[in-house]
């Protein structure tokens, strides 16, 4: 859950879903995330930013690979990663 946004995050049938996080209603699936085992998150206050101005990161594991998201406006961006990535950790 993160209430900051009013989104619930989710994993069912093997892809990652996003809902209200008040009424449950699902807003969308990530497409590209089919075959996903398990997701994290990563969500902090942006540097030298309003009060109000957060980042919110979704990493998804799927098919021995890595894929990861941004929240941009109203739903997850990819993030291209270069290179193919076996381990990634969230830092400051």
């Amino acid at each position: 859950m993160i209430p900051e946004y009013g989104l619930f995050l989710g994993l069912s049938g093997n892809k990652i879903f996003y809902a209200d996080l008040n009424t449950f209603q699902v807003l969308g699936y990530l497409e590209s995330s089919k075959a996903a085992t398990c997701f994290a998150v990563n969500w902090q206050k942006l540097r030298c930013q309003e009060e109000s101005e957060r980042e919110l990161q979704l990493c998804v594991a799927a098919k021995k690979k890595l894929q990861f998201y941004e929240w941009k406006k109203s739903n997850f961006c990819p993030i291209k990663v270069n290179e193919c990535v076996h381990v990634y950790a969230w830092g400051d």
